[in-house]
């Protein structure tokens, strides 16, 4: 299927395993250049390998999205590598949160938080600018894997909310922002 993607650059955060990979393994199959970006450096080099065995552009890069600066740093690399960034897949996501909630420690929360949803945040502020500057940009929330509770995760919401607002600003009329939740 031609989805009219070809030529462009994707920035895929949780990209070396699972729905991220599937992501990743996608767009390259429709002319996309990917970066995949993961905690996991041989998982993410792994992923790379099959795209440009495949024939298609891929690098690995490492990215911790509760840093933002490494971030950024990954984000800029990969506008060096490719020249730019059109499309952002949040799928980076902590692990998973069981139990009851009155058993879940202020620890674990944190780090669901910090992960999924600040990490979403640093990554839509790092390719914000490049978007902008191109007047096009699609970003992805993907919600699969975040599985912090049944019905109304916090993390999915907040970067709702970040994503609404991002829609607003004149600077980024032309990109297209939605959130997928599973």
């Amino acid at each position: 299927m031609d989805l009219g993607l070809s030529g462009k650059v994707a920035f895929i955060t949780g990209a070396g395993h699972g729905i991220g990979k599937a992501f990743s393994l996608a767009f390259a199959g429709e002319g996309v250049a990917v970066a995949i970006a993961d905690i996991n450096v041989p998982w993410a080099e792994a992923v790379a390998a099959e795209i440009v065995q495949g024939g298609g552009r891929a690098f690995a890069v490492e990215c911790d999205v509760s840093d933002s600066a490494q971030v950024n740093d990954a984000v800029q690399r990969t506008a060096r590598e490719f020249g730019q960034v059109d499309i952002l897949v949040n799928d980076a996501v902590s692990p998973i949160l069981t139990g009851a909630i009155e058993e879940l420690d202020d620890e674990a929360w944190d780090d669901n938080f910090r992960i999924n949803v600040k990490g979403g945040f640093y990554c839509i502020k790092a390719v914000a600018p490049l978007m902008k500057e191109r007047r096009y940009g699609q970003d992805r929330q993907h919600g699969v894997g975040r599985r912090t509770s049944r019905r109304g995760d916090s993390d999915f919401g907040g970067l709702c909310c970040v994503e609404g607002r991002d829609h607003r600003d004149d600077g980024v009329r032309g990109a297209r922002v939605r959130a997928v939740q599973h």
